[in-house]
């Protein structure tokens, strides 16, 4: 956002762009015609070891407002963004559906839902895809997250199979990475006990196909 003029500039034009009479999923934020990585200044991107991570803004004071202009400046972004060859853009959403109301998913290839043990992480990812579908976006499917057994694994995959929801792969639970985070220590210190070949190898697979799972 502060690339754009920070947040009270974005609301200016969004209210702009609303007494024009445009939706919230129709407008315009973004000045340029296309972004790729290369194009947006130094200071708006930390990069490390090949990988880049953007942040649209955070929330810094109490009865700052809503988070409507990060919304938008994420769908746009979305929207705009061109990636380079061997490049792969992922948007990490926060939890829940409040974005598809923003329209972010019709800026990307596909949409993932990570699930954790619980019947209410099940039942959004239901809902996730069911939201991704009806808005014409491609679900490639669950991806198990803190399985602390294989029990809980396989009675996890049966709610999903049960909802009607594809599996991509799992991810059990990782006490490294747990105290890593909790040290503050970084994570490409810590050696995971785990192998994600698999689940990279099916989402690209599902990118290439481009149908829904």
């Amino acid at each position: 956002m502060d690339f754009l003029g920070g947040k009270k500039k974005i609301q200016q034009k969004m209210i702009a762009r609303f007494s024009k009479g445009e939706d919230e999923p129709a407008m315009s934020i973004w000045e340029m015609e296309s972004i790729k990585s290369q194009s947006l200044p130094g200071g708006y991107a930390v990069a490390k070891d090949g990988v880049k991570l953007i942040s649209t803004g955070k929330i810094h004071q109490a009865m700052e407002g809503c988070a409507c202009p990060m919304g938008s400046v994420s769908r746009e972004f979305l929207k705009k963004f061109q990636t380079g060859e061997e490049e792969v853009l992922i948007a990490d959403m926060e939890v829940g559906i409040e974005h598809f109301g923003r329209g972010l998913e019709a800026g990307v290839n596909g949409v993932v839902s990570v699930v954790e043990p619980s019947l209410e992480s099940i039942l959004l990812a239901k809902k996730v895809m069911e939201l991704a579908r009806s808005a014409g976006s491609a679900f490639y499917g669950a991806i198990l997250n803190k399985m602390a057994s294989k029990e809980q694994e396989n009675q996890v995959v049966e709610r999903l199979n049960d909802n009607g929801v594809p599996l991509i792969g799992s991810i059990g639970f990782q006490n490294a990475l747990q105290n890593a985070c909790l040290a503050g220590k970084p994570l490409s210190d810590v050696t995971l006990s785990m192998n994600l070949s698999g689940i990279v190898d099916k989402l690209l697979q599902k990118q290439e196909n481009g149908k829904n799972a």
